[in-house]
């Protein structure tokens, strides 16, 4: 029997935090440890190896304002902010007018104007739809980004900010209206993508596949989409029996 994704157990658990963190813990994503107050206040569970509390410096890639262009829904976006902000309504033309914006910033201004015809359900389910489709097509979009994020390996991923977002992440501002912890869907939508990407990462000798993201061309990456082969289902050498993994020998034929 296959056991449950990430992303199966957000489902199941409904959108209760608490209950899809010990779901994750159950399957053996997170181990539970002991707990401790992050610097942002934020009481996560330790988990193995690491936690990642906000998304600068080094981990600054794993942040929707990061520059990674991308393309989704038929338009270029410079980063997953603008396209995110352009998933808000089904009007094209304020859609190529976000991801026009100068900077990430600016596309989520223009995301918030009042003139702009929200689609239906956007504060329901479909704002978390769109998120997960604008982060795979983010990640997705070039293999160094799928390494990238399998580097943070089984850290517990937390967007600490001080913006008071309590939704997409968690706010340290200090405040008494954020003293409660965030509801993290940035990090728990994340961690899923991460756990999918890092099965398509295992050859089916059990050893690992690297990427090697020098020489690879945009036009490889189109041609394997025109191909009907899944982003990230290229010839990713295993480092232990040099197969390409998906049982395609390195140079084989897609």
């Amino acid at each position: 029997m296959t056991a449950p994704s990430p992303r199966d157990l957000h489902e199941q658990a409904g959108g209760d935090h608490d209950r899809y963190i010990a779901l994750m813990i159950e399957h053996g994503y997170l181990i539970e440890g002991k707990r401790e107050p992050l610097p942002c206040g934020w009481p996560g569970r330790r988990v193995d190896l690491s936690e990642i509390r906000e998304f600068r410096g080094r981990w600054a890639f794993l942040s929707n304002f990061h520059p990674s262009p991308l393309l989704w829904k038929g338009l270029r976006y410079p980063t997953a902010e603008h396209a995110f902000n352009a998933g808000k309504t089904l009007d094209e033309a304020a859609r190529r007018d976000i991801s026009r914006a100068p900077t990430p910033r600016e596309a989520k201004r223009r995301g918030r104007s009042r003139s702009l015809m929200l689609r239906a359900d956007w504060d329901g389910r479909v704002r978390f739809e769109v998120m997960t489709a604008v982060l795979n097509a983010k990640f997705r979009a070039h293999p160094g980004r799928i390494e990238a994020l399998l580097s943070t390996g089984d850290a517990l991923l937390v967007e600490g900010n001080r913006h008071h977002d309590q939704t997409w992440g968690t706010c340290c501002c200090g405040r008494s209206g954020c003293a409660e912890p965030g509801q993290n869907y940035l990090g728990i939508l994340l961690m899923g993508l991460r756990a999918d990407l890092a099965i398509e990462a295992t050859c089916s000798c059990g050893g690992r596949r690297w990427v090697d993201d020098e020489g690879w061309q945009p036009q490889e990456w189109a041609m394997a989409v025109q191909s009907r082969r899944e982003p990230g289902r290229r010839l990713i050498p295993c480092g232990n029996c040099n197969h390409g993994g998906w049982n395609v020998p390195v140079g084989g034929q897609p």
